[in-house]
């Protein structure tokens, strides 16, 4: 089997996917990693970044809480359905959620949870050397990266050291569902293209 599709399959069997975008070049990690993000989420999928603060001047790709480990996710399967409205009530006792759905049903197999506390059931890193930074957590890595030193940490590894993390992360999503390249994913990664060439220099 090959890369890419060693990357599918992998993408296919997790469900909380945590993406990790490295400090060096930020501009096209960062951007990749939103990229990825949107892709997954459009997929079902329950996915976040690991990052402290988006810098502001990527705030008008995606505005986006910052990662935290208290962070508590309530996901719902939201193919064949419509939800029209939402609203909480909140008191003493606890929360209610309440769903107004324009189209189809909710069932109890549509919702999971998820606290990014636990471990995710896949990393994906942009740009990161080596794994360091994520030795508190036990789970597959998908690394992606474009530098020579890069230390083939993860279980699959995306070295591409004559392309841009954008580059990269457009074949990545053409291997999983190329029509999801569209909206803010194609925004996200032509930024990422542009800052990795400075403008096509």
């Amino acid at each position: 089997m090959d890369a890419q599709s060693q990357v599918k399959s992998l993408i296919d069997s997790s469900q909380n996917i945590l993406i990790a975008p490295g400090q060096q070049a930020l501009d096209d990690s960062l951007s990749s990693a939103l990229a990825l993000l949107f892709t997954l989420r459009k997929m079902g999928k329950n996915a976040n970044i690991l990052i402290e603060k988006i810098p502001e001047n990527f705030q008008f790709l995606a505005n986006l809480e910052p990662f935290s480990s208290r962070d508590f996710v309530i996901s719902i399967d939201g193919s064949e359905k419509e939800i029209g409205e939402m609203r909480y009530e909140k008191n003493e006792k606890g929360l209610k959620i309440y769903l107004a759905l324009n189209k189809g049903k909710i069932s109890e197999e549509d919702v999971s949870f998820l606290t990014f506390s636990q471990n995710p059931d896949l990393i994906i890193t942009l740009g990161i050397k080596s794994s360091e930074d994520l030795s508190s957590y036990r789970a597959p890595i998908l690394n992606i990266d474009n530098q020579p030193l890069n230390e083939n940490f993860g279980e699959i590894n995306l070295i591409e050291t004559t392309n841009s993390l954008a580059e990269i992360s457009v074949n990545l999503i053409k291997t999983i569902e190329p029509e999801l390249i569209s909206g803010n994913i194609a925004t996200c990664l032509l930024t990422g293209i542009v800052c990795a060439s400075q403008n096509f220099r």
